[in-house]
């Protein structure tokens, strides 16, 4: 009975292996885009249907094509797993970050208005300033700037995405190494 149960098991294991490095990403540990896109989705049905709060912040390091330029992409990837661990310690257990492409993150926030998702950008960069990796005869350290959004009623994962990435570009257009909010505006 056993040994026609272990092969089912196996394969449902194997399946659950699999699933799990389809959303994340293999350097950092934390879910992809591809999860984050799922996890956007959700929490937009989740506003409509219940009028949860959620805020979205896109985080992305300033300057990070130099460091790669400069002392290479294993730095650039320490770098990466580094403010991947900064992010999970500033935020709490139920938000989630999200490793959104090349330097930039993404941190999905529930039960969140505008002005505490603004708190936790600010201390997201907080964390992401105190890394610190010695090459040798220099140390490297990295600032982030951050795009805030809150998700507005009626709106669309595509929608409030693309309003965060203009508050982060408003960030990096405001000399980086900030936080910016896209306001949401009442219909």
């Amino acid at each position: 009975m056993l040994a026609v149960a272990i092969c089912p098991v196996r394969n449902a294991c194997q399946f659950i292996a699999i699933e799990q490095a389809a959303l994340t990403d293999s350097l950092t540990g934390v879910p992809n885009k591809r999860a984050m896109d799922e996890a956007l989705s959700r929490a937009c049905c989740l506003g409509d249907r219940h009028g949860e709060q959620h805020s979205l912040i896109l985080c992305d390091l300033d300057y990070f094509k130099q460091v790669n330029d400069q002392y290479g992409h294993v730095v650039g990837d320490h770098i990466l797993k580094l403010a991947a661990e900064e992010l999970e310690k500033a935020v709490r257990n139920s938000d989630s970050v999200y490793r959104f492409g090349g330097e930039e993150f993404a941190i999905l926030l529930a039960h969140t208005d505008e002005a505490n998702a603004r708190d936790v950008g600010d201390r997201i960069r907080e964390f992401i300033n105190t890394i610190v990796v010695n090459c040798g005869d220099t140390n490297i350290t990295v600032t982030a700037s951050c795009g805030v959004a809150m998700r507005m009623a009626d709106e669309s994962a595509d929608q409030w995405l693309a309003r965060a990435d203009e508050a982060l570009y408003r960030a990096k257009a405001h000399g980086r190494n900030c936080t910016r909010v896209f306001a949401a505006i009442s219909k």
